[in-house]
């Protein structure tokens, strides 16, 4: 911060004049010419704060980097029994969740089991989270390790629906990723051009489009909505 407040000095030092000799008039006519000059005042400060960063940042990055591991050695020696015990948890549902899949999976997809699909892609999800749970832990940020960790129980109380509720859930929830796609292409497509990206393909966007469609014929345009795939085994329009 110092750094910066030193530059914005400088640089405004360079425009004003010393007032102290002016007349009270002659103060708000060459205020005004510098208010008036703020627009290119302010590009000369990007390019000295750029100029300077890029110059000073390594040593910057360096000394914050220390400061973070310094930091990240104390925390994890003072945590380590609490963070050590759910890393070992994570793992040994990883391990569980592996050879589950590694044992059944075969089967499954004899069956074409979209209930063993589901919760087997929902029990990796949710491994993935913890993981970034402890992540977060070990680096001190408790706040956004509990939010990651109420998505774990989010993710298990889906997992527990589609279980009770079975295979036509189960192929409603995996085939929502067509509908939930479509959603997201259509906002890329509308602000890509701001972004500097570029545009979805038209045919990329009508087979999508298409697919969309007749997932809305066989189970009704309320599918389309958030959660849309638990409406008919909760015999509801709308779950939120």
């Amino acid at each position: 911060m110092n750094l910066i407040q030193n530059i914005l000095d400088d640089v405004i030092r360079d425009r004003i004049e010393n007032y102290s000799d002016l007349t009270e008039k002659e103060i708000e006519e060459k205020l005004d010419k510098f208010l008036e000059s703020i627009p290119d005042l302010l590009d000369d400060i990007s390019l000295v704060v750029k100029k300077t960063l890029d110059k000073n940042s390594s040593k910057m990055l360096k000394e914050h980097r220390h400061i973070r591991k310094y930091f990240e050695k104390r925390h994890n020696r003072l945590w380590k029994k609490g963070l050590d015990l759910l890393e070992t948890f994570i793992v040994i549902s990883y391990e569980a969740g592996e050879d589950f899949n590694n044992s059944f999976r075969e089967e499954a997809a004899k069956n074409n089991d979209f209930v063993f699909d589901t919760l087997t892609r929902l029990h990796a999800r949710s491994v993935q989270v913890a993981y970034e749970v402890l992540s977060l832990l070990r680096s001190g940020f408790a706040d956004g390790a509990h939010a990651r960790w109420r998505t774990i129980h989010e993710i298990s109380v889906v997992g527990l629906f589609i279980n009770k509720y079975g295979q036509d859930v189960a192929e409603r929830y995996l085939l929502h990723e067509v509908i939930e796609s479509y959603k997201a292409m259509n906002q890329y497509q509308k602000y890509c051009a701001r972004l500097g990206q570029q545009p979805y393909a038209v045919d990329e966007l009508n087979s999508i489009k298409s697919t969309r469609d007749k997932l809305v014929d066989k189970y009704g345009k309320d599918y389309c909505v958030q959660y849309g795939w638990a409406n008919n085994a909760l015999d509801r329009k709308s779950v939120v």
